[in-house]
Formats: C-alpha cells, sequence, structure tokens
C-alpha cells in the first residue's frame, strides 16, 4: 500500500499488495478484449460497429472507382487530359511544319517541271524544223554557185518561218492555259461565294471555313478543281456530322442507361411491396398484351392505394 508523500512521479499506479508479481498487476489491469480467452469463457464483444452491407458495397465501389481512375489512359497512352492537350498541340505544330516544307518543295519541283516542259518544247521545234544552218558568207554562196547558193537560203528562211510558226504556236498554247487557270480560279472563287450566300442549301459555310482550311492544308491536291468548293465543304461538313452522331448516340446511351437505372429502382421498389402483400402482379411471359395488362393492373393498383390513403 502507498502511503502518503511515497506516490511514483511520474503518475503510475503503485503495487498494492508487493507479494503480487508487476506482471499479473498489469495483466489485471489490461483490457477484456487483450486477456488470453479461456477454454469455455465467451469471448468478449467487440465494442467496434459492425458495417452494413451497403455501406460495404458503397466503400468497395468508391475503391473500385479510384482504382479505374488511377488506370485510365487517354488516347491509349496519356495518364491525363493536360498530357494528351499537350501531344495534340504537338502533332499540330508538326503537322503545319510538314505541310509547309511540302509546299516549298512542290514550288521548287513545279519550277524545274517548267524548265524541263520549256526545254522539251525547244527541242521538239528542233526536231522538226531540223539542226540550225549557219548563215553563209557571201564569199561562200559565191563559191556555190546560182542554184546551190538558191537552195541552201530557201532552206534558212523554211528553217526559220517553221520555227516561228511554232514557237507562236507554243506561247498561244500557254496564253490558253494560262487564261483557263485564271477562269478555273475566278469559278472557284465564285463557287464558294455563292455557296456562302445559300445558307439553305449550304448551312454553316462560313463557320466550317476554318475546318476546310485544316483540310486543304492536309491534302493540297483537291484543291485547284473544278468542283474544290462543293468537295471541301461536303467533306468536312459530313467530317462535323459524324463527330456530332457519335456526340448525340453517346448522350442518348447515358440517357437510357440513366432510365434503366431509374427503372431499375423503381421495379425493385414495386416488387418490395409485392412481397409485403400489396398484390404486385408479375408479367405473362409470351402473352402478346401480357405488357398492358400488367401496366393496366398496376395502375389499377397504385389507384385504390391513393384512393385509401
Amino acid at each position: 500500500m502507498a502511503l502518503p508523500g511515497n506516490e511514483d512521479p511520474t503518475g503510475a499506479v503503485a503495487n498494492p499488495d508487493p507479494k503480487v508479481a508487476p506482471d499479473a498487476t498489469a495483466a489485471a489491469q489490461a483490457s477484456p478484449a487483450d486477456k488470453p480467452q479461456v477454454p469455455g469463457e465467451e469471448p468478449a464483444a467487440s465494442t467496434a460497429p459492425e458495417q452494413t452491407p451497403e455501406a460495404k458495397a458503397e466503400a468497395e465501389r468508391a475503391e473500385a472507382a479510384k482504382v479505374a481512375a488511377s488506370a485510365k489512359v487517354w488516347a491509349g497512352q496519356y495518364k491525363t487530359p493536360e498530357e494528351l492537350e499537350t501531344a495534340h498541340s504537338q502533332v499540330l505544330a508538326d503537322r503545319k511544319k510538314i505541310v509547309a516544307d511540302f509546299a516549298g518543295k512542290q514550288a521548287e519541283a513545279d519550277k524545274q517541271i517548267a524548265a524541263f516542259q520549256d526545254k522539251i518544247e525547244e527541242l521538239t521545234i528542233l526536231s522538226e524544223v531540223g539542226p540550225e544552218v549557219k548563215e553563209p558568207t557571201d564569199e561562200e554562196l559565191e563559191a556555190l554557185g546560182p542554184v546551190k547558193a538558191t537552195r541552201l537560203l530557201q532552206k534558212i528562211s523554211d528553217r526559220k518561218n517553221a520555227l516561228s510558226q511554232l514557237k507562236a504556236k507554243s506561247d498561244a498554247r500557254k496564253k490558253e492555259e494560262t487564261a483557263a487557270q485564271e477562269k478555273l480560279s475566278a469559278q472557284i472563287n465564285d463557287d464558294a461565294q455563292r455557296m456562302e450566300g445559300m445558307p439553305d442549301r449550304f448551312p454553316d459555310f462560313g463557320a466550317l471555313k476554318p475546318d476546310m482550311n485544316k483540310l486543304m492544308d492536309l491534302e493540297p491536291g483537291i484543291m485547284g478543281l473544278p468542283y474544290s468548293p462543293q468537295i471541301i465543304y461536303f467533306a468536312t461538313f459530313g467530317q462535323r456530322a459524324v463527330k456530332q452522331l457519335a456526340e448525340a448516340k453517346a448522350k442518348a446511351k447515358a440517357s437510357e442507361d440513366a432510365a434503366k437505372a431509374k427503372a431499375g429502382a423503381a421495379s425493385g421498389g414495386a416488387g418490395a411491396a409485392g412481397a409485403s402483400g400489396a398484390g404486385a402482379v408479375e408479367p405473362k411471359p409470351g402473352v402478346p398484351d401480357a405488357d398492358k395488362e400488367y401496366n393496366d393492373k398496376l395502375t389499377a393498383v397504385g389507384l385504390k392505394r391513393h384512393g385509401s390513403w
């Protein structure tokens, strides 16, 4: 027994019986849950509240959602939307660079092609008029004699006339091609303006211009054709329509899933009410009017209940 003034300064409880070992005293002070179970003795009841099945299910759903969110990837390889957006911006920048490089190479190739075409035309003319004939001097003509000199001069004159005619035809052909290209460009511009001014036949033409520009950058080969405005517009309009259709399907599916979930919850409540003796009627499978009969009976039951309240 601890006398006054002899208490432990740490606040520990003194051993009341010196004959009892300190370990026995600690075991006596231990909580019932820490005591070893004696054979035949009922285990001590746990004070922790048991988790309800609904709470367990909710915790499992939350854990599954957490795992799914941590494992979700964007576009098959990106962990966050920010990474996906950064990658998309980089792809757009790379595409613009590729298109610009391609345009530069195409312009250089066009110059080379034009030079080759000029050379081909020149060689074609030379092949038709024959090799160039050197102009003879007066001494050379006098040495040839009157007949041979006349023939040589006539040959030179015929060649010059043929060369002049072929060059004139080539120039005329180039002018025709240039005029045709200018006419086509004017037609394309007129068609584009006309289409933009006809919203009934070509809706959202102005709003689709940015997307049409992207399509032209992506595929320059569709430009410069008689029906380029129509081709580019309908391709862009169709692309947007496909995107809107996919979004509409996704929204419809989400609404359908929500409706199914709501209907499932409602049918679960009705089943529980029927099990308690409320008189819920199950539909008859295989009968053509089973659904209507079931709905009519269910409505009648609902009306009776409402009248009895």
